[in-house]
């Protein structure tokens, strides 16, 4: 411990509140004016403060349940369903029985006492108990002990804390910006709305996506590196997936693809799981490929089958009883009308606006990440002492 922390129990600084809910039956206890934080919420949590919530509750739910108003500044902590995930509130709020709350003395900073619970999150969900889900006994609160160093102190490493996560979030706010920027380029570019001077007087035309595409379907290519489809990441290396390894150990009928190709995956080419490859390499037989002739850009089309209206298409021509088991096989996909410029020059330049945002979408993600990772070794080095900041 460094010189002058103090390792108190966490209930000797902290006064810990149990949450509740107001009886689900009783109308009159929802829709009033009190924020009440369930677990509907805990995707808010995790950002410093909290306010916002998907539900709100009356006095009377408050008085007619053991839940208590709690004001702003308490920490509270979800103990199932989200384990460790924590966050300051920034008004009075209610909280459901899914969490807990601390109320801290004047000897604890509620944004150092927040920050260490995200230090401690592994450790939550480590010794989290149950089969469905999981939850953290309040025992072991009971025990717990907080390392606590002078307050001035906790200020400042809360305070560095802190500013790395506000910047995190305008970089998220920037990327959700930028990612807002495309889908508007995409409602003009993809739909001629907006088109570029040089291009005017060429015209669009409808066409079968089979009179633009050929499928391959070429296997017996166990030397080429297994690939994956992503929803998000394009085709990627089967090992870069964090998922367990399913496929089957005989790839002589996994299927070819080669750079330039467009791959998707059969039965969720309606969520727009499709990818231009980079690679060649091979891919699951469940999986369709298709190639690109020269009336049809590769790169123009990567983008044009992430567009909401033909991902629509492609669910309404999918074959199958449910969600489940719908599937787009070529066939299928190859009768498929869409509306596309017919000079692929003008496919090429649109796809180029859309690689150039989607470059810097990535840039931001990795700085984010960047960010974050810098912010987890600062976290473990402040909160232990071994880094100093100033008071």
């Amino acid at each position: 411990m460094p010189l002058g922390w103090s390792s108190p129990l966490l209930s000797e600084v902290a006064h810990r509140e149990s949450g509740h809910t107001p009886d689900i039956g009783v109308p009159e206890y929802w829709n009033g004016d009190i924020r009440w934080l369930s677990l509907a919420d805990c995707d808010r949590l995790n950002n410093v403060f909290v306010s916002e919530t998907t539900k709100s509750i009356t006095k009377l739910g408050i008085e007619n349940s053991s839940a208590r108003l709690l004001p702003a500044g308490v920490v509270v902590l979800s103990r199932d369903a989200g384990v460790g995930q924590s966050a300051i509130t920034a008004c009075p709020i209610a909280v459901s029985q899914h969490f807990l709350a601390w109320e801290c003395s004047e000897v604890l900073s509620s944004k150092f006492l927040y920050y260490w619970f995200q230090r401690l999150r592994p450790e939550l969900e480590r010794i989290a108990v149950g089969s469905t889900i999981k939850t953290i006994g309040l025992g072991y609160f009971d025990k717990l002990r907080v390392p606590l160093p002078p307050k001035q102190l906790q200020l400042g490493v809360s305070n560095a804390l802190y500013a790395l996560d506000v910047l995190s979030n305008e970089i998220k706010a920037l990327s959700d910006a930028k990612g807002d920027y495309k889908r508007g380029l995409m409602q003009q570019l993809l739909t001629g709305q907006k088109r570029f001077p040089e291009f005017l007087s060429e015209k669009w035309g409808e066409v079968h996506l089979g009179s633009i595409f050929l499928e391959r379907n070429e296997a017996n290519r166990p030397d080429l590196p297994l690939l994956s489809v992503t929803g998000d990441r394009g085709l990627i290396p089967r090992d870069e997936v964090d998922k367990r390894d399913t496929s089957n150990p005989d790839k002589s009928k996994y299927k070819r693809v080669a750079i330039g190709d467009i791959a998707y995956n059969t039965m969720r080419m309606w969520q727009g799981v499709s990818a231009l490859a980079s690679m060649e390499g091979i891919i699951s037989p469940a999986y369709t490929v298709a190639i690109p002739t020269d009336r049809i850009s590769g790169r123009f089309a990567k983008h044009l089958f992430k567009y909401p209206p033909v991902i629509n298409l492609f669910h309404r021509h999918s074959q199958g009883l449910v969600d489940d088991t719908l599937n787009l096989k070529f066939d299928r996909f190859a009768k498929i009308k869409l509306t596309i410029p017919r000079d692929v020059d003008e496919q090429e330049r649109i796809a180029g606006v859309f690689d150039l945002v989607d470059r810097e979408i990535a840039l931001l993600a990795a700085q984010r990440a960047q960010v974050e990772l810098y912010k987890r070794g600062l976290l473990s080095r402040l909160l232990s002492g071994e880094l100093k900041v100033p008071a």
